[in-house]
């Protein structure tokens, strides 16, 4: 076809004037074909695979340019058909948006997005690119449902429908079912150290959920919230969503710096923190009891709510973890927990345990918003939680996750000669810091060529200029695999070690 050889023709012409990754000027001159009128609303692409084959580089590279107009709103995909041009954007792109923009002084302060669930999108993105036969998935950071708490979840619940078959049919109220919030607020009296009353706590489906409801019923479009990055980017992608700002602070390996935060609360006087609690996600980071007495301190003085999302506390490797709503004595902490990311992926229950300050808003916001719940997958944690099990289980857990780290981190230690030294305190992900003037997704391309597979860096920070980066995750990789993945990681890591712009582009 006439129109997909001036497409050839025009991606060709980018990628050899250069001037980024090869993704990025796939996408770049897509741009500029819609622009140009070469394409319109509704035309369809090639396939990955046969565009690729036209202009002599990867599918994987394709795939992660269509990844990014997929999250600006250039294309959209119909299952079954292919990639096609959206039909809402032909009208308001022209040639001088195809530029690189750059921030106005007023935007550098604030995350910009530009569609909310553009985070979303990418991760999905990569997540397809994963070849399950031949690739090695570093993709996903969540638990390895094949290991004991897994295993001993489901023999709790075969037991609960042949018990109690009748409680397995009804529903539970909005809040969450009373034996849940029960045996949730018992369990955390013991892994919180603080008195959890049931009625503090709330049970749905995911910790994602609770943090829709909380921004909902704290927040309002253009408040403040802060973060420290790199963070959950699903939160980023709900913020933009709610038309919040996001106001990033510095921090250091022990977490947010206090001394830059109250600058922070001074200058943007923000509703809400956000934060990853520790072990911290992607980081893998332990935050010290001081550190986060200082934070407390901090939200008492300038009334801010903090909302502290831990959801893999039991797998640290070192110093057992200290956690905010441990020292939370003014009700400023709600606490969320995902059991899907502690326990397997597709258990859907996590928690949100409150304080008397803040429970009444939003366990009503709950009712409305939530109304009913699954009694099922809640009935069954709770009795898991009750038993005797759940806590050797974890720990057995713990051990076979540091295992996984140790055998990625010596493969990264070996593939690099020494040059790159990974370290985390726990958690289920690494984070891999880049030189300057590379990216992630470059990296991420690099290792994809060898059928491994993680994620960006940027995908999980607001701002597009911050420290470029991936995140690995050994959660739900045999130590074997992990060690050969290491060893290509820590290679490609050090072959980044050029002067910025350098870099060879990915066929």
């Amino acid at each position: 076809m006439a129109r997909d050889a001036d497409l050839v023709n025009l991606l060709n012409t980018a990628i050899r004037n250069g001037g980024g990754t090869v993704n990025e000027l796939i996408a770049k001159g897509i741009r500029a074909a819609v622009a140009e009128g070469l394409l319109h609303g509704g035309d369809r692409l090639p396939s990955t695979r046969t565009l690729a084959t036209l202009i002599g580089v990867s599918p994987v590279t394709v795939s992660a340019a269509f990844g990014r107009l997929l999250a600006e709103g250039l294309l959209k995909t119909q299952i079954g058909r292919g990639t096609f041009i959206d039909d809402d954007v032909t009208s308001s792109l022209s040639p001088a948006s195809t530029s690189d923009a750059q921030p106005l002084p007023s935007q550098q302060s604030f995350a910009v997005a530009e569609r909310p669930g553009s985070r979303i999108r990418l991760v999905a993105r990569w997540m397809s690119a994963v070849d399950p036969a031949s690739g090695i998935n570093l993709v996903g950071g969540y638990a390895d449902g094949r290991l004991q708490p897994g295993r001993s979840y489901v023999r709790e619940l075969q037991k609960f429908l042949r018990r109690q078959p009748d409680l397995a049919i009804d529903f539970a109220r909005g809040v969450g079912d009373s034996l849940a919030r029960e045996a949730i607020a018992r369990f955390a009296i013991g892994a919180l150290g603080t008195d959890i009353r049931p009625e503090h706590v709330f049970v749905g489906t995911s910790a994602h959920q609770f943090l829709d409801v909380i921004v909902r019923s704290f927040l309002d479009p253009g408040d403040v919230v802060v973060i420290d990055t790199p963070t959950y980017y699903g939160a980023l992608d709900l913020f933009a969503l709610a038309r919040l700002k996001v106001v990033t602070v510095p921090s250091d390996e022990d977490g947010p710096i206090p001394e830059l935060l109250e600058q922070v609360l001074i200058a943007h006087r923000p509703r809400m923190l956000y934060l990853n609690g520790s072990p911290s996600n992607p980081l893998g980071r332990v935050a010290s009891l001081a550190r986060q007495r200082q934070l407390l301190q901090l939200s008492r003085a300038y009334q801010l709510l903090i909302v502290e999302d831990s959801s893999v506390f039991p797998y640290y490797f070192n110093q057992k973890p200290i956690h905010l709503k441990t020292l939370d004595s003014s009700g400023q902490v709600i606490f969320l927990c995902s059991f899907s990311k502690m326990l397997f992926a597709g258990l859907r229950v996590a928690t949100a345990i409150a304080s008397p300050a803040t429970a009444r808003r939003l366990g009503n916001a709950m009712q409305s918003l939530v109304r009913m719940s699954a009694s099922l997958p809640q009935r069954a944690l709770a009795r898991y939680l009750l038993s005797d099990r759940f806590q050797s289980d974890t720990n057995a857990a713990r051990t076979i996750y540091r295992q996984r780290y140790d055998a990625l981190q010596q493969g990264i230690v070996e593939g690099s000669c020494g040059a790159v030294q990974p370290r985390a305190s726990g958690g289920l992900s690494l984070w891999l810091n880049l030189p300057g003037g590379h990216s992630g997704e470059m990296a991420c391309e690099r290792l994809a060529a060898s059928h491994i597979f993680a994620l960006p860096g940027d995908i999980f920070n607001p701002f597009p200029e911050g420290q470029p980066a991936i995140r690995v995750s050994f959660a739900q990789t045999q130590a074997s695999d992990l060690k050969l993945a290491g060893r290509e990681i820590g290679r490609v890591l050090t072959s980044f070690d050029l002067p910025a712009g350098s870099a060879l582009p990915l066929a």
